[in-house]
């Protein structure tokens, strides 16, 4: 439970000072430059390979991807913004027109990083396409037999527990110190589990 642990105690950076730095979205981490739909500048994309199963290391990996809006300042806080999107099934690099409607405030000071939780968009995403809506128990479970077959990565490793893990994961890999958390809708839980994991290491170490 290492992983969570720090993770937790990241969130609590929500009080954290700025510190005298770059960006950290400035100093490599594998970035590309890309787009984001609703708004015009570039921002930068990194993926990467975490554990599929963080109990059994031999399982494999997949690939988490995330999004980084650079802060505007030219001496931003250490402390990104780190958005997880509703859905559940959205992917968070899909909120570009929400980054510039809702939170350019916060990009004055701080990145704002869009991670795809796993499961999404471009982390190995799940998609359950249908022509209509299923009208019976039966046809809905034989859609979600079919979309589990045809899923790019075992869904049973589509938790929250992992996502969190894969949340410390991307910390570490941008070298961020500390995260400020946002979620809509479905992330609101990913953002409770994290709280919840903020009390469980704290009594842990009681």
């Amino acid at each position: 439970m290492k992983n969570i642990s720090r993770v937790a105690t990241a969130a609590l950076g929500l009080g954290l000072a700025a510190l005298s730095a770059p960006s950290k979205a400035e100093e490599g981490a594998g970035f590309e430059p890309c787009y984001l739909s609703g708004l015009k500048e570039k921002v930068k994309c990194t993926s990467f390979d975490v554990p599929l199963d963080y109990a059994n290391p031999e399982s494999g990996t997949i690939t988490v991807h995330a999004t980084i809006v650079p802060a505007l300042s030219s001496n931003p806080a250490e402390d990104p913004f780190f958005v997880f999107a509703g859905g559940p099934g959205q992917a968070a690099g899909d909120y570009g027109m929400l980054v510039r409607l809702a939170f350019d405030p916060i990009r004055t000071k701080r990145d704002i990083v869009l991670l795809d939780q796993r499961g999404t968009g471009r982390s190995s995403g799940v998609r359950c396409d249908g022509d209509q809506l299923p009208e019976t128990l039966e046809e809905m479970s034989a859609i979600a037999a079919q979309c589990r077959e045809n899923a790019p990565m075992d869904v049973r490793f589509i938790t929250m527990e992992n996502v969190v893990r894969d949340a410390e994961e991307v910390r570490a890999h941008l070298g961020y110190p500390a995260l400020n958390l946002w979620g809509g809708s479905y992330g609101t839980r990913t953002w409770r589990f994290t709280c919840a994991a903020i009390l469980n290491a704290y009594a842990a170490s009681l």
